[in-house]
């Protein structure tokens, strides 16, 4: 269990009653093997797991086996990454998830289609429960394609650093969690992290 994302995938998979397949010491060699030994249709990885599962000689099996969906969570993962997973994989829906630890479930979702090429670090579009905005140093919101600092609020927000007003304080102001993250909302309001804007306590790092 390694963030909110992963918690919430897990309880909507409990109440539709389907199996889970738990691998607590999951090797990142280890999870094509896996899904192809256990017949799993949806999995929830990290970029780091899914960069090693593109380089697995057993990849080219999991379009012919029962796995449909393949989601990657926490950080935006590489585009050109994915695109090529999708191309190898054409039968596997993939989808981005984009989340921190202070912000549960999730923050936004983005579907990767492998035929369009997406700019890098594309997060997708706000998750059912979460806002997003792209705000300047003074907290004022920045127009379309201006590159800012990206502020999340909801009803999944924590309320706070556990004995650590002053970092909280300067994390959350007027209700909106200032991630740390560089980040621009384009023309369609779709969002994309492309860099941290500073050391802190939320957000987390563009992964390669």
């Amino acid at each position: 269990m390694f963030d909110p994302a992963a918690a919430m995938f897990m309880l909507a998979l409990t109440l539709r009653a389907a199996t889970q397949v738990i691998s607590p010491n999951l090797q990142l060699d280890e999870a094509v093997d896996v899904i192809l030994e256990k017949g799993v249709t949806n999995t929830l990885l990290l970029p780091i797991m899914i960069h090693r599962m593109a380089h697995n000689p057993g990849l080219a099996k999991l379009s012919r086996t029962t796995l449909r969906q393949l989601n990657c969570v926490s950080s935006p993962a590489d585009g050109k990454l994915l695109q090529s997973l999708g191309e190898r994989m054409p039968t596997v829906k993939l989808t981005k998830i984009f989340t921190v630890p202070e912000m549960a479930p999730l923050i936004s979702i983005a579907a990767c289609d492998p035929r369009t090429a997406r700019p890098k670090g594309a997060i997708g579009w706000p998750s059912l429960t979460t806002e997003l905005r792209i705000v300047a140093v003074n907290g004022e919101e920045v127009p379309r394609g201006k590159t800012g600092e990206l502020a999340v609020r909801g009803a999944g927000l924590m309320l706070g650093y556990w004995n650590r007003p002053a970092e909280t304080a300067k994390a959350i102001r007027e209700g909106w969690l200032h991630t740390g993250d560089a980040a621009y909302m384009d023309e369609a309001g779709e969002f994309f992290v492309i860099g941290k804007l500073r050391p802190g306590q939320a957000g987390n790092s563009i992964q390669e």
